[in-house]
């Protein structure tokens, strides 16, 4: 991936001060690595918990915490159940699917599905909350392993993770990918290359027919929009996208969102922007 040379430093930094953001970024993810080895019961009176409290997320509901909160605005109308959307677009691949959960230990979100539905499912996460409450651990590892489940500990900003993954997958892609941090996305630097790397990284992952959903800083938004033209207008008829912009403000979303089907006769790299064209909508 290309820098951002000569960019405004107020919109997205260059030189030195974006190799001071990523390495800022890179120790906010140890501080959050150690927030999760708390564990994920804390008491009710600790900030933190409420702060970071979407550790092992439903995928349908009406709560904050469900992905259908999260991804409700991406999925095509009429689609009121992340369940039945991804069912349905995946029904060809039934009980031959894998999924994979990015920022996750995706227990609860693989639970949400038909049983059986999935062959294998995976969750990537920083740390797995679970493991210091023992009776809870060994109750959900043992559903885990019943549905085959497996977790995955790294961070999925590290290409070491990804070893680890393709490892896990032994050659195989997924048919449906979904990636939201929630409030770790404050880990995230404010950098668009860095994050279209990984982006890129989850579309090789992904099956011809699979889909992804994933979120992103609103920091990102100037480029999300072009972005998303550009898929439409190059790209019709073998990619199919949606997205929904966040504010950032009090009482907005804190992230945007974006959801990615991958048709037949897509491109095998991920399209994305041109770094003139970065360049051009960060100088306004």
């Amino acid at each position: 991936m290309s820098t951002i040379e000569g960019l405004p430093r107020e919109v997205f930094p260059s030189g030195k001060e974006r190799r001071d953001l990523l390495a800022a970024n890179e120790e906010k993810i140890v501080e959050l690595r150690k927030l999760g080895e708390k564990g994920f019961r804390f008491k009710e009176s600790d900030k933190e918990y409420l702060h970071y409290g979407w550790l092992d997320s439903p995928l349908d509901g009406t709560g904050n915490g469900s992905f259908l909160k999260t991804f409700r605005d991406v999925l095509p109308s009429g689609a009121g159940s992340m369940r039945k959307y991804i069912e349905q677009t995946l029904r060809e691949r039934k009980g031959d699917a894998i999924g994979i959960e990015f920022g996750g230990i995706g227990s609860r979100a693989f639970e949400g599905f038909t049983e059986n539905f999935f062959k294998k499912s995976i969750g990537v996460t920083l740390v797995d909350h679970d493991k210091g409450v023992s009776d809870f651990y060994a109750y959900r590892t043992k559903e885990d392993s019943g549905r085959n489940h497996n977790i995955i500990e790294g961070d999925i900003f590290s290409e070491d993770t990804y070893a680890a993954l393709e490892t896990e997958l032994r050659g195989q892609q997924a048919d449906f990918i979904i990636e939201r941090m929630a409030k770790g996305l404050e880990a995230v630097p404010r950098e668009p290359y860095f994050i279209g790397k990984f982006i890129s990284i989850w579309y090789r992952l992904l099956r011809e027919n699979g889909v992804l959903f994933a979120q992103v800083p609103v920091a990102l938004n100037p480029l999300l929009h072009p972005w998303i033209d550009k898929i439409r207008a190059d790209y019709s008829g073998v990619l199919e996208v949606a997205s929904a912009e966040g504010r950032g403000d009090i009482g907005g979303d804190t992230a945007s969102a974006f959801r990615l089907r991958k048709l037949p006769g897509a491109p095998k790299e991920l399209p994305l922007l041109d770094p003139r064209a970065v360049r051009a909508i960060s100088r306004g």
